[in-house]
């Protein structure tokens, strides 16, 4: 029985669901006793939630379930989950959350069996029938607080926290619950129920107190977390909710499509199917606007076909990806001004948002919603402004209270939908504060996407009110901040499509500004190409000017630009030397056997005005300026220009056509305005840089005449310290890969390891089972051993982030007393020496356990009598952690060896306690990268003193090693 139960389990983590039915068949028609057949039941309900038949799931478990005497309401209605609701309040009375930590263990076994099957039937529940998944969390965390936790407990109480940030509207509490769940899992020391725990705190609860940012890098630890411990399920949610978060939270799309990618194949090769085309619906959502759609509001790509994907969802009654692909549907069609669309998306979302409970999707609606409605609020009749401003005052009203929670994540969104709202109620001055307020808030907690977003908007409420110059300045920010988000397609439909940009004379004459049209946004097709600037041609060969240092090669550059964008046939760039006006470059079709009228050019000069003539072959205009060459070529279009630099005269430019009159319209010499005044700004820096290089190599030969012996010496050193720093970045990456390439079989050793323990307890032998046991600590000693290299590569790569937060350094002290108390030694004491009243110490909690829990192992190895004493303490503005034993004691000479790689403190060390000599150097890495040091004093024979200093609070520019 063992043996089939085993092999069904084998069968579902591979993805061979048919021979997993056959097998689990086999258990139910030979077991003597019905929760024999529990464990197949609960593969199967994994297996169907996998494959996306979410009704079969459901229809599966109940009847399962009433056999244990659960009996759960196919279609629950509201007296069932108030009445679930009251029932769970009055069995919490008193008892506060961190309390339900200390609950005894469930060991009743049909109450087992029920919360193992509720658990995961909860998976399936939570997307097909919301009514369901909560009744479910309810019951199952009273059983927990009745009868106490069950190792799905971690889970059940994370989800029943999710509950209270969504629709019980207690974030507080939710949160406690939630922090409840993951600590419960580290208590049990269950980690393979750790992935789901801490998927479902990162992706439904954090977010609510913590910035989106923050919470990305846990998702990948619990995807590792899964993929150790068999859970394939979670680990494959844990993947999907890293890129749809990474997506909300504005961070780079490229990368972010080339991840989702490797996570997708993953999810193939673990037969996932149900997360797999929703996790590709964010994965074309970032193609799309990083470029690589025809139409980026259409989610059809190489990732994923909305026309052949949604019909899928509908039936499959997979609610909670069809709210997820409506709300991305709505997004893609905003960004991109088909506003009819994206308010039919959002509509349809809407019904469907109580199957994303808890999922930052909902905001992200509430967003969009709002932000949709006040695009179609101008055109819309009288009833339906009214009907707009009502729901988004709705809107406002809850993403309010979100943002008194996590001011981080939703306190911009709350601002830019207020500047929109005062917009079109034609509140101007509110509005500009907002839109500012906004921008200001997105950048500092950087939402790229949704700061790119809120200098867009108030671009256009700019347009609206006729200021061109702060128009042209909030949309160019909104340009270059799309562009560094990675949404290529985006930024060019800003540049292509609105606001319709133009370049305007100044009503002096003089064109030297770049001002917008007073006019609303209008589309390329509905003005001729030469009222239009190519916004995106301009910054490009600005970027081309100002990226050239040396003079020559900007010179030539420049004519080439101009030449092209003016229409010019040939002109020439003139600079001045010994006071007199020299041409310095030529374009075109002009050459230094001619040269610009003297008189223009010294008009140009001393005026610092524009000469245009539109045939001056034929003008009375400056006809006592102009060369007869002028007039015997026919000349027709003439262009003299000066390159002002801080009311300097930097250059002057001369152009001319032969062929045509009126070349140098307006719009073109606005185009040269702007390349001028880069122009003049690059050479001003190419002459600086000029004259500097050649101060350079006076001083280079100077000194390489003087010092030459001493130059090939620091060369020789250079040379060697870049031969060191290589093979130190050859060292590292080394570690990085074959770390990455042996923790792979190795997780597949310890899963499959626990697997054939846990199922052959009953049929293998003792002594098998004592060489699985064997196994599993040589792996997981591997294991460690390979985690210690990779932290050691990371931090010598600059990689090794740190993750600052404010947490009670008495309770992480108890915490890693009690973890270490079970490997002491007979006779000997642990015991903790803490000062009352320490304040919290801001730094990143993980590592700081880390280290102690180093240190403390450290102690136990060599104390074999006596005591360890683990003494904190404050010193002006550090906390010192000092662990004391009685040990044997480290001489002088090997102390000063402890902290360097693959050192031991005795020459028996090694193998009598198995140990690496990693444990020293890396807590004193971990230190030194938190602001900190580990330091040692020793005596042979009266033992030793470790001690970790950290600073109270973890400076910023500490916050991480990249």
């Amino acid at each position: 029985m063992a043996l089939y139960t085993t092999a069904a389990e084998a069968a579902y983590l591979s993805g061979q669901y048919e021979e997993m039915e056959r097998l689990a068949a086999e258990v139910a028609v030979h077991s003597q006793q019905f929760l024999d057949e529990i464990p197949v039941h609960m593969y199967k309900i994994q297996a169907l939630s996998a494959q996306n038949r979410l009704v079969e799931a459901i229809d599966f478990a109940l009847p399962v379930l009433q056999k244990l005497g659960i009996r759960l309401p196919r279609q629950p209605n509201r007296r069932h989950l108030v009445t679930a609701v009251l029932r769970l309040r009055l069995a919490l009375r008193g008892k506060p959350v961190e309390s339900l930590l200390d609950l005894p263990r469930l060991s009743d076994p049909t109450m087992m069996a029920a919360v193992t099957l509720m658990t995961h039937l909860g998976v399936a529940a939570y997307f097909a029938n919301t009514e369901l998944f909560a009744l479910i969390v309810l019951q199952l965390v009273q059983i927990s607080v009745k009868y106490g936790n069950h190792p799905f407990s971690c889970r059940n109480y994370v989800a029943y926290g999710l509950m209270l940030c969504g629709p019980l509207r207690d974030i507080e509490s939710g949160y406690r619950f939630g922090q409840l769940g993951v600590a419960l899992a580290d208590r049990l020391e269950v980690p393979e129920v750790k992935a789901a725990a801490m998927l479902l705190m990162n992706n439904f609860v954090r977010h609510w107190k913590e910035n989106l940012q923050a919470v990305i890098p846990s998702f990948q630890e619990a995807y590792q977390i899964g993929l150790e411990t068999g859970d394939l399920q979670f680990a494959s949610f844990s993947a999907y909710a890293q890129c749809a978060t990474s997506f909300y939270a504005g961070l780079e799309l490229p990368p972010l499509v080339t991840q989702a990618s490797r996570y997708g194949e993953a999810m193939r090769r673990f037969k996932q199917e149900k997360i797999l085309y929703v996790h590709c619906l964010f994965q074309q959502s970032a193609a799309n606007l990083a470029g690589e759609a025809a139409a980026p509001y259409e989610l059809v790509g190489s990732y994923y076909d909305e026309n052949e994907v949604v019909p899928q969802y509908m039936a499959a009654n997979d609610n909670s990806a069809l709210c997820t692909y409506y709300v991305q549907k709505g997004l893609l069609c905003y960004l991109f001004d088909q506003n009819e669309q994206a308010q039919t998306a959002l509509s349809q979302a809407e019904p469907l948002l109580g199957s994303i409970v808890g999922s930052h999707v909902v905001p992200v609606f509430r967003f969009y919603d709002s932000l949709n409605l006040l695009a179609l609020y101008t055109d819309a009749d009288t009833v339906e402004q009214r009907r707009i401003l009502e729901k988004v005052t709705a809107n406002q009203k809850k993403m309010a209270y979100w943002a008194t929670h996590c001011p981080a994540n939703y306190s911009h969104k709350h601002m830019l939908v207020a500047a929109e709202q005062a917009r079109v109620l034609g509140k101007t001055a509110e509005a500009r504060h907002l839109y500012d307020t906004a921008v200001d808030l997105a950048h500092e907690n950087a939402f790229l996407n949704e700061e790119a977003l809120g200098y867009e908007l108030a671009g256009r409420f700019y347009l609206e009110m006729g200021n061109g110059r702060l128009a042209h300045h909030y949309l160019q920010q909104a340009y270059y901040a799309y562009s560094r988000w990675g949404a290529a397609a985006k930024a060019d439909y800003l540049a292509e499509s609105y606001p319709a940009i133009s370049l305007q004379e100044r009503q002096s004459g003089s064109p030297s500004s770049l001002i917008l049209t007073d006019s609303s946004p209008i589309s390329s097709s509905q003005s001729g190409a030469a009222s239009l600037l190519d916004f995106a041609s301009i910054v490009k060969a600005s970027q081309a000017l100002s990226g050239e240092i040396v003079l020559d090669k900007l010179l030539a550059r420049l004519m080439d630009l101009v030449i092209e964008n003016a229409g010019a046939q040939s002109g020439c760039l003139l600079l001045e030397e010994a006071g007199q006006w020299q041409p310095a470059a030529y374009g075109g079709e002009m050459t230094a056997e001619w040269t610009p009228p003297p008189a223009i050019i010294n008009y140009v000069a001393r005026s610092q005005k524009s000469v245009v003539l539109d045939d001056a072959a034929q003008s009375d205009q400056f006809s006592f300026a102009l060369d007869t060459a002028v007039t015997e070529r026919g000349v027709k279009s003439l262009l003299c220009m000066p390159l002002l630099h801080q009311s300097g005269l930097m250059g002057i430019l001369y152009l001319e056509n032969d062929l045509a009159a009126g070349v140098f319209t307006r719009d073109r010499l606005a185009v040269l305005n702007v390349l001028a005044s880069q122009a003049a700004i690059s050479i001003e820096n190419a002459r600086l840089y000029g004259r500097l290089a050649e101060h350079s190599r006076t001083l280079e030969q100077q000194v390489a005449q003087r010092t030459a012996q001493l130059a090939r010496a620091t060369q020789e050193a250079q040379a060697a310290r870049a031969a060191a720093e290589q093979a130190n970045a050859n060292k590292s990456a080394f570690l990085a890969n074959m770390s990455h390439e042996l923790r792979t079989p190795l997780n597949a050793i310890i899963g499959f390891t626990r697997i054939v323990k846990r199922r052959g307890r009953d049929v293998l032998p003792e002594k098998q089972v004592n060489n699985l046991d064997k196994v599993l600590v040589s792996a997981r000693n591997l294991l460690q051993l390979i985690n210690t290299v990779l932290d050691i590569a990371k931090i010598e790569a600059g990689r090794m982030e740190v993750h600052p937060a404010a947490f009670d350094v008495a309770e992480l002290v108890i915490l890693c007393a009690d973890t270490i108390r079970p490997l002491l030694q007979d006779g000997v004491a642990l015991q903790t020496d803490i000062q009352p009243q320490l304040p919290p110490l801001v730094s990143d909690q993980a590592k700081v356990q880390q280290v102690l829990i180093n240190l403390l192992s450290n102690a136990v190895k060599f104390t074999r009598e006596g005591s360890i004493t683990m003494r904190v303490y404050q010193t002006e503005d550090e906390l010192h952690f000092a662990v004391i034993d009685t040990g044997e004691g480290i001489a002088a000479e090997a102390l000063v060896r402890v902290f360097e790689e693959f050192e031991q403190a005795l020459p028996e060390a090694q193998t009598e306690f198995a140990s690496t000599g990693l444990g020293l150097p890396i807590s004193r890495r971990l230190a030194r990268l938190l602001g900190g040091d580990v330091t040692a004093v020793s005596q042979p024979g009266a033992g030793s003193v470790f001690t970790l200093r950290l600073p109270l609070r973890l400076e910023n520019s500490r916050e991480s090693s990249k």
